[in-house]
């Protein structure tokens, strides 16, 4: 929205999770696709694990559910604390 990046601090035993264009289109925009990068940091271990599913040129992609009536999405926010409330 601000056209910045956010720092977001690694937590203990958790991931990150960045969704793509095709989940954005299939949850009819209630799951958005981040612009993201990541920055390599020298004193912690970092692991990555890239999954990208593309369906077929021609393939009709459109949402899978109805229209969304609330603005809340069941996601995170950018206070930057790690947060445990079991939210996916």
């Amino acid at each position: 929205k601000e056209d910045k990046w956010y720092f977001i601090p690694p937590c203990e035993d958790t991931f990150v999770i960045n969704v793509g264009d095709m989940i954005q289109v299939w949850s009819n925009d209630v799951y958005k696709a981040p612009l993201h990068r990541v920055q390599a940091n020298a004193s912690h271990e970092r692991y990555s694990a890239p999954f990208f599913y593309n369906p077929a040129y021609m393939a009709d992609v459109k949402p899978l559910i109805g229209d969304h009536t609330s603005s809340d999405n069941g996601g995170g926010d950018d206070s930057g604390e790690c947060k445990t409330n079991g939210k996916a």
